[in-house]
């Protein structure tokens, strides 16, 4: 059975947390950890994405929701033509949508209203209870050309079994 941990982490690097279990999953670079480690990191994912994605969704409901009151209705915006790149790199025309001149300064009050309150949650505390292992013990496993960046080992230690980790 493995031991858990009851953690206080915010919002921001819950993200960056989950953002390095994905990239290590993706690489297979987890696969140098143990079975044990890959274990508690599995168990512990489940609140982790949790956390994840209800910042995701408040952020969507906050895009979504400047997006409707601006582009979509000739009120407060208008057609035009912008520059995308396709497929291949390249610069096309295709139709968009500007916000009107004159209600660019409300639309830019807006963002950064939606821009304050993303930072704002970024920053809170969520308890989360995560399934944790030696840290110092895998580290100590990995091969002097592991995969692992110094970086990395770091974000791993969120996992560590030790009080004042």
């Amino acid at each position: 059975m493995s031991k858990t941990m009851n953690k206080t982490l915010q919002t921001i690097e819950i993200l960056n947390i989950v953002a390095f279990l994905n990239e290590a999953i993706e690489s297979k670079k987890i696969d140098e950890l143990s079975i044990k480690a890959r274990w508690a990191i599995k168990k512990s994912l489940k609140e982790l994405l949790e956390v994840d994605a209800k910042f995701k969704e408040f952020k969507e409901e906050l895009e979504s929701g400047l997006k409707n009151n601006y582009f979509m209705n000739d009120e407060k915006s208008e057609v035009t033509k912008i520059i995308q790149k396709d497929e291949n790199g390249q610069d096309v025309e295709v139709d968009g949508r500007k916000v009107k001149a004159e209600y660019m300064p409300k639309y830019n009050q807006d963002l950064e209203d939606i821009n304050t309150k993303l930072r704002e949650v970024l920053f809170d505390d969520n308890d989360i209870t995560i399934n944790v292992f030696d840290v110092d013990s895998e580290i100590d496993k990995l091969s002097d050309d592991s995969k692992f960046t110094f970086e990395d080992l770091e974000m791993l230690s969120v996992f560590d079994n030790k009080e004042d980790a």
